[in-house]
Formats: structure tokens, C-alpha cells, sequence
């Protein structure tokens, strides 16, 4: 997956996440919105650390 791809779906993730917490859904969703909220962060974290690390990993699957 692309480092630029996987870093803004990290940020649409996140930004669910925060808007599920927030109340806007119902809020039964909001163990949805820990879970968006903690796999948008980790997936913000890989993509910047792909686009500043300068590693190519391929192969890495997460």
C-alpha cells in the first residue's frame, strides 16, 4: 500500500473516530469510534514514518 495512500486514510479514520467520540453518531458507536480512533493514528504514525523514514518496504504488511 502506498505510504501517501495508507497516511490519508489514517486521517479519515482518525477524523471519524474523533467525529463518533464527539456524539454526532449514535452514541452506541462510540466503541467505533476508539477502535477508528486508535487504527487511524497508527495508520498516520506507518505513513509518516514510510514518508520521512525513507524506508521502502513493499513487502511490510500491517
Amino acid at each position: 500500500m502506498n505510504s501517501g495512500l495508507l497516511l490519508l486514510v489514517g486521517i479519515v479514520l482518525l477524523l471519524l473516530g474523533l467525529a463518533m467520540l464527539a456524539g454526532w453518531f449514535d452514541w452506541l458507536l462510540r466503541v467505533g469510534g476508539v477502535i477508528l480512533v486508535v487504527i487511524g493514528v497508527i495508520g498516520i504514525i506507518i505513513g509518516l514514518v514510510n514518508v520521512f523514514g525513507g524506508r521502502n518496504r513493499s513487502t511490510g504488511r500491517f
